[in-house]
């Protein structure tokens, strides 16, 4: 499955300018979050809210709908008093390390719904991707824990709207959850997301 959504990302931006002949013009998406670790308990409890941000094309189908192709990176800091529950440590045990990063590289559709006279634009957006959580070692007192670093497919879906300034620029907030099939039990998080979409040739 892994391979299946890698390879549709490929084709999909190996066929960018012949999609962009027959529709609108090709779009820029950049964004920042803010993420809350929801799964499994073990990453929710020990990490704080997580920080990142994001870079895709966007490819306008009609006013209704849109194909959205990204990469998203977050960092998720560690939660010492959450660990040292977690894993049964003492108290004024210090820990160093046990930053955990995650990447999500996706593909996937917008569906808007344009309100008459205004220019606020509510929205769905799903989709599947490559998932990849990356948690660093963490010391304690000398002592080593180490965590594996894993691969594998992700989904997300959420909703949000945009605000346009013009046919060039538009800015956007949403809230998604995404989740990544990680051995034993799948990892989420809640990212809360701004940003803007704007042309990459607009007309002069």
């Amino acid at each position: 499955m892994r391979n299946l959504v890698i390879s549709s990302l490929v084709v999909f931006i190996l066929a960018w300018p012949d999609a962009v002949d027959a529709a609108e013009k090709a779009k820029v998406v950049v964004h920042g979050d803010i993420s809350s670790p929801l799964k499994p308990r073990a990453f929710a409890d020990t990490a704080n809210l997580g920080i990142g941000g994001g870079v895709g094309l966007a490819l306008p189908l009609t006013q209704q709908f849109m194909i959205l192709a990204g990469v998203d990176y977050t960092t998720f800091g560690l939660d010492d008093d959450g660990f040292r529950e977690q894993n049964g440590l003492p108290a004024g045990s210090i820990l160093v390390g046990g930053e955990t990063s995650t990447l999500y590289a996706s593909l996937g559709l917008r569906i808007s719904a344009p309100l008459p006279g205004i220019p606020i634009r509510p929205y769905l957006v799903g989709g599947v991707g490559y998932f990849r959580i990356d948690p660093d070692d963490v010391t304690s007192d000398g002592t080593t824990l180490g965590f594996a670093t894993e691969e594998t497919t992700g989904i997300h879906g959420g909703g949000g709207f945009d605000l346009s300034f013009g046919s060039y620029l538009s800015i956007f907030f949403d809230a998604l959850v995404i989740v990544g099939f990680t051995d034993v039990d799948a990892t989420g998080y809640f990212p809360l997301r701004a940003g803007i979409i704007f042309d990459i040739a607009p007309d002069a």
